[in-house]
């Protein structure tokens, strides 16, 4: 990917996340580790999406990756925080900003759910809502 072998890349990506699913099943922490986001070096599939400007594919790959965090670790944690963030992001660069402004005040909930609301990572949200 790094290479701008985007398709080559995706292929591969995607290969890998089929064995994922087909040896752990789609619910798994791991299978929603293949599609996370850019933070994460196994978000693969997402950046590479995004890279080649297909953010509507990039977001369905994001919004799998939060429906088995949420199954997997319920609404209140980090991954479920950070997707929304990421789905946000994504819808941004879509210029749905109505769409990035309601994943954002998601994102704001569930950080000040699990840190306060004095917390770093719920002023940050605040910044981007605000951008």
């Amino acid at each position: 990917e790094a290479q701008g072998k985007h398709e080559e890349a995706l292929s591969l990506f995607t290969l890998s996340l089929d064995i994922t699913i087909n040896l752990l099943g789609a619910d798994h922490p791991d299978v929603a580790l293949a599609c996370k986001d850019v933070s994460t070096r196994s978000s693969n599939i997402a950046i590479t999406y995004h890279a080649q400007g297909r953010y509507a594919e990039a977001l369905e790959v994001l919004k799998g990756s939060h429906g088995v965090y949420v199954k997997v670790h319920g609404l209140y944690h980090q991954l479920v925080a950070d997707s929304f963030f990421n789905m946000a992001s994504m819808c941004r660069s879509m210029n749905n900003f109505d769409e990035a402004l309601e994943m954002y005040e998601m994102n704001h909930a569930v950080e000040e759910k699990i840190h306060g609301e004095d917390h770093p990572n719920a002023a940050g949200v605040c910044a981007n809502m605000a951008a």
